[in-house]
């Protein structure tokens, strides 16, 4: 079974812009979204399949968006992007049957010269036909059937190291760690230009600012600013710490030495998540900027979910059995 058959990223968009954000009766639904698209049993099936609507009892209703600002203030290009972010992140980390088929199609993907390539045979190619031409109606994938696919947006390849039921050999996976690594070093570049426009009416600030991690990376942050105009005194520290993160979920890695630091520093230390938009182009406008995270995130856990993926033994004593 085909499930990605007669699916649509552009009917997507129409039944949601359809539905409205109060909600609609599913058959006030199908006559309005009937009005300029098709497939409208397929589409709204999908949609709830990945949770961005759900039904209660007659009524369809809007589910939540992954985006930074409120919805009805955003355009429509923005609106567009939040909702194929938030699709994207359900297809890579949900539980459905349209992810599973998905994670099933981006684990023939291996790393090739920096990019996550796949070409398939003539018969792979016409089996995935539909969900690789809804990937790349997605802006997810480029190419054709002669030269192979490539996986064009970053915020998937920082996932897919820890996608479900994808298999990593240790080149590729060396290979992904290194880009990921590279892609860490250009965002704090990107902050510490962005720190300097901040401070500009303060030249000896700027002077100031220190890319710490080039010279240290034990010390629990990566760049050290100044307050300037945002604090009573213009010198204080401001410790950044700078998170390459996916526009997908924001989703980051806090090792334990940069947590103890955001603990004694508390309002002195700051989160920098910037988000890394399609092509490894950073989305500034997006950029999360986060106080006393200790606080903010840390303790925040209504707010950001976290869990540990991996765990520290010391011996403490010898076993009966040694």
């Amino acid at each position: 079974m085909d499930r990605f058959e007669g699916l649509k990223f552009s009917n997507c968009v129409s039944l949601l812009e359809a539905l409205g954000g109060h909600g609609s009766s599913i058959e006030h639904l199908t006559r309005k979204y009937s009005e300029y698209s098709t497939r409208f049993d397929e589409t709204l099936n999908f949609l709830l399949a990945t949770g961005l609507v759900n039904k209660r009892g007659n009524r369809i209703l809007l589910g939540r968006l992954n985006t930074t600002s409120e919805t009805k203030d955003q355009d429509k290009a923005s609106i567009y992007n939040s909702i194929s972010r938030t699709l994207m992140a359900r297809l890579i980390s949900s539980s459905n049957s349209f992810a599973t088929e998905v994670r099933a199609f981006l684990g023939n993907f291996k790393m090739q010269d920096g990019k996550l390539r796949f070409r398939p045979s003539f018969n792979a190619n016409m089996q995935s036909a539909n969900l690789r031409n809804f990937l790349m109606e997605l802006d997810i994938l480029e190419g054709n059937a002669d030269s192979g696919y490539v996986i064009k947006d970053d915020n998937v390849v920082l996932r897919m190291i820890t996608m479900p039921s994808r298999s990593i050999g240790r080149h590729e996976y060396l290979e992904i760690l290194k880009k990921r690594e590279d892609l860490g070093r250009r965002a704090e570049i990107e902050i510490i230009e962005l720190e300097r426009k901040r401070l500009a009416n303060y030249p000896s600030l700027v002077r100031s600012i220190q890319h710490i991690a080039d010279d240290d990376i034990g010390v629990g942050y990566d760049i050290g600013s100044f307050e300037g105009p945002d604090s009573r005194s213009e010198s204080a520290e401001r410790l950044i710490e700078v998170k390459a993160v996916s526009i997908l979920s924001f989703e980051f890695h806090w090792t334990l030495n940069e947590l103890k630091k955001a603990r004694t520093a508390r309002r002195s230390y700051y989160l920098y998540l910037l988000p890394v938009g399609s092509g490894g182009k950073f989305a500034t406008a997006d950029l999360l900027v986060i106080r006393d995270p200790f606080i903010r995130v840390f303790k925040n856990t209504k707010v950001w979910s976290r869990q540990c993926d991996s765990i520290i033994f010391n011996r403490s004593a010898r076993d009966e059995h040694d």
